[in-house]
């Protein structure tokens, strides 16, 4: 899946596009795009343990159009 996304600015907003299981929380989340609040958007994984993975900022998300992408495999996810 792939989109491309601006997201707005203001920091009452918290913007987002995620996945998640059918038995949340205990199943993978996967955050495309997550607002912060701020003029930054994330990108992260929560794995089945509920542990963080890895989270990346977007630096510009609010002034600037970005892709947004995540590809799943049985085996991995890549964002």
């Amino acid at each position: 899946m792939e989109a491309i996304c601006q997201q707005p600015a203001g920091t009452d907003l918290w913007p987002g596009w995620w996945l998640d299981g059918q038995t949340w929380p205990t199943d993978w989340e996967i955050d495309v795009l997550e607002g912060d609040g701020g003029d930054e958007g994330a990108y992260h994984c929560h794995n089945p343990s509920g542990g963080p993975g890895a989270s990346v900022s977007v630096p510009g998300a609010t002034s600037s159009f970005h892709s947004y992408a995540v590809h799943i495999t049985p085996a991995s996810v890549s964002l």
